[in-house]
């Protein structure tokens, strides 16, 4: 058995036994943000933005690179008007290169925190960067337009 086909073995075989629980790992041992950050969502879609923070705050303490959990911190102290922290948030994610797909909509939320605190330069070079990644977004050329 060659080298490729001897690793393709142990990955099936591990996923096997993750599938199964026959190993001590679990799901919430190899993501344990997951349930902090869904708690958050929870208390974020009943309004209760101080206590989806505190959820948030959670999760990037256990794993401080989870893209949801900081996206969705800023969120939360967007909600709160906190726009200078939602802004640091805001940045953290827009400036991870590695989630492409998410670059559009978190440059948006820093383009509309950037516009909330009167700084209107940054909001239209933000919204910018949305529009690039998204062409299509009617809501961010909008935007980009007003604060123009």
């Amino acid at each position: 058995m060659n080298s490729r086909m001897k690793k393709a073995l142990r990955h099936t075989v591990l996923c096997v036994l993750l599938i199964t629980g026959g190993t001590a790992v679990s799901w919430g041992q190899l993501l344990p943000e997951r349930s902090m950050v869904r708690q958050g969502n929870r208390d974020y879609d009943k309004g209760e933005y101080e206590k989806a923070e505190i959820d948030y705050r959670r999760a990037l303490e256990k794993a401080p690179w989870s893209y949801e959990g900081a996206y969705d911190l800023g969120n939360s102290l967007y909600r709160q008007e906190r726009y200078e922290e939602a802004l640091k948030a805001y940045e953290v994610v827009a400036g991870d290169s590695v989630r492409t797909a998410h670059f559009d909509k978190s440059n948006f939320n820093l383009g509309n925190a950037h516009f909330k605190m009167r700084q209107f330069e940054q909001a239209m070079e933000a919204y910018k960067r949305a529009i690039l990644a998204n062409p299509d977004d009617m809501e961010a050329k909008f935007n980009y337009a007003y604060a123009k």
